[in-house]
């Protein structure tokens, strides 16, 4: 299944680097050394978007303290936004070699390992984080989802479960529990919280549409898949689903339309699921 969850990764850490970057501001201004002149520069230029002389400058501060870890830690924040997470993580590595109890490099890199797939790392260090006492809701969210794409689903709804435990308002952390819960009348209920707390979350709909079809109550799942729709159009797996609940349905004219829409949006294989319900549909006359 299709999966947005990174996008709420990605939003949640920027409010945690935001916070960390605000620290090294405060923290630094009084660093009057060569280094500490490149790793100002460097910071002012990250936090103007200027990314190429920012990493022109921490360079420059590594360069002069091969030690400075604040320089290290903003500059793998720069290789992010180029693109280099290779080089990103070998930054914050060489943080955690350095200050091996740095959270904020244990939680960034490991996020980098979850966006690479490298999911056995990227579990490592979501444990490494958690027994350095990081003990947040986005945290045991994070590993759930790491845990859930390496197939371990009894850990993933531990962790959703336990993000819910700690945030009872982590939409994410319910739409992932209601989506693995295995009662799915309960799982259904997690949705319903999910959607409550947010409701422009396109995957909670999908899910939850999903669930209830399972009960064979179609129309409803139409209904969420269509909803789903509306927040994001070209999410092709919804036309996908809604046109195979509408074909059980007999709404065939509907079904063409969804199904030609998933061809239009990049699955090629679609003719003869088309062409199978054009069949239905002379056939009913």
């Amino acid at each position: 299944m299709t999966r947005i969850s990174c996008k709420i990764i990605q939003l949640t850490l920027f409010v945690s680097i935001f916070i960390f970057i605000v620290g090294l501001s405060l923290f630094s201004a009084d660093d009057s050394s060569s280094a500490g002149r490149y790793f100002q520069a460097g910071l002012q230029e990250y936090e103007n978007k200027q990314y190429e002389a920012a990493l022109a400058n921490l360079d420059n501060a590594v360069k002069a303290d091969p030690v400075h870890i604040k320089a290290y830690l903003t500059r793998a924040l720069v290789k992010e936004e180029l693109k280099d997470n290779k080089g990103a993580i070998m930054d914050y590595s060489k943080v955690l070699r350095l200050d091996p109890n740095n959270k904020t490099a244990v939680i960034c890199r490991g996020n980098l390992f979850y966006y690479g797939n490298m999911l056995d790392w990227a579990l490592k260090d979501y444990d490494r984080a958690i027994s350095l006492g990081v003990n947040s809701a986005d945290i045991y969210f994070w590993r759930g989802e790491a845990r859930q794409e390496s197939k371990d689903s009894k850990g993933a709804l531990e962790d959703y479960l336990k993000a819910i435990k700690l945030d009872n308002n982590h939409s994410s952390a319910y739409r992932e529990a209601g989506r693995m819960i295995k009662d799915t009348a309960l799982g259904i209920k997690y949705l319903d919280k999910a959607i409550s707390l947010n409701p422009k979350d396109a995957n909670a709909y999908l899910t939850r549409g999903l669930r209830k079809a399972t009960l064979k109550d179609l129309k409803s799942a139409i209904a969420d898949l269509s909803k789903a729709s509306e927040i994001e159009p070209d999410y092709a797996e919804v036309y996908l689903s809604r046109g195979t609940l509408e074909k059980q349905l007999k709404m065939y004219d509907e079904a063409i339309q969804d199904f030609e829409t998933v061809k239009r949006l990049g699955k090629p294989d679609m003719d003869e699921w088309i062409e199978e319900v054009k069949a239905l549909k002379e056939k009913q006359g």
